[in-house]
């Protein structure tokens, strides 16, 4: 060996500022690494220290050995792309039935949208795609404060991804506020503003058919708005409904008519609207089960009176239940702004006696379910609204035919009398 090769390398000198307990042989006793020519196999390469290593992560921001690399912005492998029209996606926000839903931002001036991506199933049937586009750009007329804005639809002609950009929103979804009691006050201010949005879409022929706390965003100025206008009515293809096991709506929050797949209205949305304003005041669903049990609950069973259950709870949300949940449309609200009237005389009254900042007090009312024994009043009930008063109505029918049968004998008595 050539003399220079005995003296370490500075690079190496680091180990002589340990201790010699923790230092390894040094660097004079140990043969230095030399490039190795090629075919000469006489000495394996020896592999790099753990100092080398060390030092890589701290100059050059590498990950360490069996660190996970950072996971990527969009996830790969499910033939999202990484830009749809105009928009350069970024994070995802959240995913649902329908598809997933990433933060955006615009490449003409950097404005930031949400994107809804659907699932490539829905993409590759013709009838959804195009029902879609045309629902969409209905939806694009909405303009209400309380409506989350449509900017734009489109198709990835590439990969044939069906996406929708939204205005972004800053806040969180109603039900991540369900686990804890709101106060009278805020549960008549979402409402409101459902009812609200509702009516603007109601004036447009617009029926949301899915009105769930998922869709309801509660934002950071305080300001409710309704999310994923008529894009339920999209999913009512049978073939999709079996692809993807979903439902047109939501169970837990289904009109009667809606479980039996009848026409419905904006009557439907708000009898959803009811579900919502029971489980905020209580604590729990009106009704629990598999699918098709609580959709049979729903058609078939009233829920608990919550002025009977929780004493201290005011009458005038017990009035707001009983014609939000009724079973026939049309003893219902005949539209949103009649509910808005009387959300509003009920905020007045709570103003007015300083218990708009209460909570509902009460033990959390527990969900019915299909083994329940159903109470004699509810059986009655139920007869005169499932039947549509039937009872009444054939009543009423019985007297007056007695009515008509009794007049008709007198003018024959009559007519016997003038005859004589």
């Amino acid at each position: 060996m050539t003399p220079e090769l005995k003296t370490p390398t500075p690079s190496r000198s680091r180990w002589a500022e340990r201790p010699e307990a923790d230092a390894p042989a040094p660097r004079s006793q140990r043969a230095p690494r030399t490039p190795q020519p090629q075919g000469d196999s006489r000495r394996p390469r020896r592999p790099r220290s753990a100092t080398r290593r060390s030092s890589t992560v701290r100059g050059r921001g590498e990950t360490r050995r069996g660190a996970r690399p950072a996971a990527p912005s969009v996830p790969q492998g499910r033939g999202v792309p990484r830009q749809l029209g105009k928009y350069r996606l970024g994070k995802q926000l959240g995913s649902g039935g329908m598809g997933d839903v990433y933060e955006a931002t615009s490449i003409n001036d950097g404005h930031r949208v949400a994107i809804k991506v659907l699932h490539a199933q829905l993409s590759q049937d013709s009838q959804f795609t195009r029902r879609f586009l045309i629902e969409a750009r209905a939806c694009m007329t909405l303009k209400h404060p309380n409506v989350i804005r449509v900017l734009g639809v489109g198709r990835h002609d590439p990969s044939n991804t069906l996406f929708m950009a939204m205005e972004l929103l800053e806040g969180k979804p109603l039900d991540s506020y369900l686990n804890k009691r709101l106060n009278f006050g805020s549960i008549i201010k979402v409402c409101k503003g459902v009812a609200r949005a509702l009516e603007h879409a109601a004036q447009h022929a617009i029926v949301h058919r899915d009105v769930k706390p998922a869709n309801i965003m509660l934002g950071a100025d305080k300001r409710v708005t309704l999310l994923d206008f008529g894009l339920a009515k999209c999913l009512n293809i049978n073939a999709q409904l079996t692809v993807m096991g979903t439902t047109v709506g939501t169970p837990e929050y289904m009109s009667p008519e809606q479980a039996v797949g009848g026409t419905v209205d904006v009557r439907s949305d708000l009898y959803s609207l009811g579900v919502i304003l029971y489980r905020m005041l209580t604590g729990s669903l009106p009704f629990a089960g598999e699918t098709v049990e609580m959709m049979r609950l729903h058609h078939d069973r009233e829920p608990l009176d919550v002025c009977k259950e929780m004493p201290r709870m005011p009458r005038g949300f017990g009035k707001l239940l009983r014609r939000m949940l009724a079973k026939s449309p049309s003893q219902r609200y005949c539209d949103p702004t009649a509910l808005l009237q009387d959300l509003s005389r009920l905020e007045h009254t709570l103003r007015s006696s300083k218990r708009l900042n209460e909570l509902p007090d009460g033990p959390q009312l527990q969900p019915l379910r299909i083994d329940d024994p159903m109470p004699v009043a509810d059986r009655r009930k139920r007869a005169v609204t499932s039947a549509d008063l039937r009872e009444p109505a054939s009543g009423r029918r019985w007297l007056l035919g007695v009515g008509l049968g009794f007049v008709g004998l007198s003018g024959l008595l009559v007519w016997l009398t003038l005859l004589r």
